[in-house]
């Protein structure tokens, strides 16, 4: 997924610089009509064929990478999370009998240093190197369940369960909120999770 980023990364910074280059080369030293009229047809050809190529380049790994996306079986946890106003509900299948909420924390429960928005009373708490499948669904209206500091955005859709894997090796905290403008407190429901040792994880479950 990095690598394909960079990829797309460099082929815009590409077409960029070119455009820039032809727009000053225009400006500076050639007439626009005289430009225009003499190699229109050449620059028509190089730019349907560099076009053609950076497409190639960014849709074969695109559906390498959409392949192994849906095709991942080899699930360790499997994660339900269920968008609601104004919080996060999730479970993890076979080792929790009751959901637990996520609720954005007051202003009166804030402590100095806090994030305003994006503290939250508790945070879902995973090991890392493990493969994980979110199922991510919704109860009310249209909610959008996003990790950016993962890669990981899905929107949860009325009637729909949308399946996301996730396996990272990224120790630390990660934090989410509700990207869909579902109503006027949809920022006001931040997500937190929490990668960790799998020691961590298994204590922090089962004892």
């Amino acid at each position: 997924m990095l690598n394909f980023i960079i990829l797309v990364s460099t082929i815009i910074v590409f077409f960029l610089l070119a455009v820039l280059f032809f727009i000053v080369y225009v400006i500076f030293f050639k007439v626009l009509v005289f430009y225009i009229g003499h190699i229109k047809e050449i620059l028509e050809v190089f730019a349907f064929s560099f076009s053609t190529i950076a497409l190639i380049l960014i849709a074969v790994p695109s559906i390498i990478l959409l392949y192994i996306y849906r095709s991942q079986n080899n699930v360790d946890l499997i994660v339900k999370i269920v968008g609601r106003q104004w919080y996060w509900n999730f479970d993890i299948r076979n080792l929790m009998e009751d959901s637990v909420t996520i609720y954005m924390l007051s202003i009166d429960d804030m402590r100095v240093g806090n994030s305003n928005f994006l503290e939250v009373d508790n945070v879902l708490n995973l090991p890392v190197n493990i493969c994980v499948m979110f199922n991510v669904t919704r109860s009310d209206v249209i909610h959008a369940f996003s990790l950016p500091s993962l890669g990981l955005k899905v929107d949860a859709t009325p009637g729909l369960l949308c399946v996301v894997p996730l396996k990272t090796l990224k120790i630390g905290t990660h934090v989410g909120q509700c990207s869909e403008i579902c109503g006027i407190n949809h920022r006001f429901i931040p997500f937190f999770l929490e990668i960790g040792s799998i020691c961590n994880f298994m204590y922090y479950y089962l004892f």
